[in-house]
């Protein structure tokens, strides 16, 4: 994992708040469980901001960024299996929608994650197929994925790689958004049922 920022070393001094606490501060603290290396700890507080998202009717896009956030957490844990369904169901989803710049760019990255996936669980053709489509999709837009042409290049040439290795090229390429710079540590919050939560999550 990448180095913390000395404000993400430690949530003793998180402030605890009353419910209902905003769910960006709750989402903040999953993501400095998650520079930590907490990511069952992540997983819980992300999963309870986007409840909190839900109930609150806010825009898709916030939804989207939290579940962004719990995909990196599951593929960190090595939940291989979970971020391949969702991959798979997003695929389906897409399917059926418009072909438009966007939908392709988003089919791109979705595909690019589920290469990923399939390369750190050891699928090396799955890998290929998902990464190459990618990389085609990517390229028919006049765009670029750096990651996933790297990825699709070690294993065309045969190249075995641990997933420390892809991780450490993830990190290079910036393809996580939870990273030390984009975590604003000052507004993340502890649950006041947090106890609970963490208890429920590590069952």
């Amino acid at each position: 994992m990448e180095a913390l920022t000395p404000t993400c070393m430690s949530t003793d001094d998180s402030p605890e708040v009353s419910m209902p606490a905003s769910h960006i501060g709750v989402a903040e603290q999953g993501k400095c469980y998650a520079l930590q290396g907490k990511h069952d700890w992540a997983l819980a507080y992300y999963r309870e901001a986007i409840r909190m998202t839900v109930q609150a009717g806010e825009h898709e896009i916030v939804f989207r960024h939290y579940l962004e956030c719990v995909l990196e957490s599951l593929e960190l844990t090595g939940a291989y299996d979970e971020v391949l369904d969702y991959c798979d169901k997003a695929l389906a989803l897409l399917a059926g929608s418009e072909s438009t710049p966007h939908t392709e760019m988003e089919l791109a990255h979705i595909l690019q994650r589920q290469g990923v996936a399939h390369l750190k669980a050891g699928q090396r053709e799955e890998a290929s197929a998902a990464l190459r489509r990618a990389v085609e999709k990517a390229k028919a837009l006049g765009w670029s994925l750096p990651l996933a042409a790297t990825l699709l290049g070690w294993v065309e040439r045969g190249l075995q790689v641990d997933s420390r290795r892809i991780v450490a090229e993830q990190q290079r390429n910036r393809y996580f958004i939870v990273r030390p710079e984009t975590v604003d540590a000052a507004r993340a919050v502890k649950l006041p049922n947090e106890s609970l939560i963490l208890g429920l999550a590590s069952r």
